[in-house]
């Protein structure tokens, strides 16, 4: 029943979103009638919903007038979608590529045209992007496997312990640098700890299944799990509690769970107990610094750094509501406030 809600929640979301940007929403006087072309690759998840939303609303601030266009996920579509733009005259693109194999193309047919690109959240392989906004994601992986390492060397005692890890998406740079930064983290750090599977998960169900299949092999010596990705940690909580298992921190048979982004209902499960913890990047503030930036290269004529990292935090129970990350921001309380109940301008 949950998900079907957050599914209504999100369609009702993405109508909202191309009815504003088809020109249907209130007008604003634009920046010397600058256009962008934005692509978004999905709306399927909070954070995704959050950050490109974001992005938009900061652009409408700003007075930019945006064409946006959403290929789900798909290389092909996002491809078309820019040449496309690129015909209509755009005068920049602000991008969030499917893969980094992809984005080297995009950026090849945009650099052809002299159309300056900003990619955000996901890097390229190759090609030149006037700037990338995202997340420190070898540094995010690495702060996770210090923490599943420090909490599995406290709960077993400095013995030996197993964990599993969903991989997410190899082609999403994201997910390989958390993977590369995570496991450089154990070794160097806990070589107690073993990783006996590692395997990737596209979608939540995918996630569900591998707990499933892990804790009906390996049952009670299975010490933890990670996810480099919160849409996968919630399917992992519910997995662990399907198979009879649990995650709470107060249980000496808790797993120790840790995922990354700070989805709301990874938040929500933090404070109740249930998760170890969560690295938190800020989705609102990739979306909306995106378009600062943008902004400050198109109409400021400033020059721009390469590449902008957005801090990022590990939130635990001990810290979820502390002065520390209540200075850091939770990007899921905020989202919670702005769009939980649909977009609205």
């Amino acid at each position: 029943m949950k998900r079907r809600r957050q599914k209504k929640q999100i369609a009702g979301m993405l109508a909202a979103l191309l009815l504003l940007f088809c020109g249907c929403g209130p007008a604003a006087e634009r920046s010397e009638n600058r256009t962008i072309g934005f692509l978004a690759s999905e709306f399927s998840n909070e954070f995704m919903i959050a950050m490109q939303q974001s992005f938009l609303d900061r652009a409408e601030e700003l007075g930019l007038e945006v064409k946006m266009e959403i290929c789900n996920q798909n290389p092909e579509i996002q491809m078309n979608q820019v040449y496309d733009l690129i015909a209509q005259g755009v005068d920049a693109l602000a991008i969030r590529p499917t893969d980094s194999a992809s984005a080297s193309a995009l950026l090849e047919a945009a650099n052809q045209s002299n159309i300056p690109v900003f990619l955000y959240d996901t890097r390229a392989e190759e090609g030149s992007a006037v700037s990338l906004i995202t997340t420190d994601n070898y540094s995010v992986g690495s702060m996770a496997g210090e923490a599943v390492g420090r909490l599995l060397r406290e709960k077993k005692k400095g013995l030996p312990a197993r964990i599993a890890v969903v991989t997410g998406i190899s082609e999403l740079s994201s997910h390989a640098d958390r993977l590369q930064g995570f496991l450089d983290a154990l070794s160097a750090g806990y070589p107690e700890v073993e990783v006996v599977s590692a395997l990737p998960a596209r979608y939540a169900e995918d996630a569900l299944n591998l707990v499933l299949d892990w804790l009906s092999l390996y049952g009670k010596e299975l010490d933890g799990i990670y996810a480099v990705s919160d849409y996968l940690t919630t399917p992992v909580l519910e997995g662990i509690r399907f198979m009879g298992y649990t995650s709470s921190v107060e249980s000496p048979e808790g797993l120790v769970v840790v995922g990354t982004d700070g989805n709301p209902d990874t938040i929500a499960a933090i404070r109740a107990g249930e998760l170890s913890g969560t690295v938190s990047q800020n989705a609102m503030k990739i979306g909306a610094q995106t378009a600062d930036i943008l902004y400050q290269y198109l109409i400021g004529k400033e020059p721009v750094e390469r590449v902008y990292y957005i801090p990022s935090l590990l939130i635990t129970p001990d810290n979820v509501d502390s002065e520390e990350v209540k200075a850091f921001g939770l990007w899921a309380d905020e989202y919670q406030e702005k769009y939980a109940g649909g977009v609205s301008h």
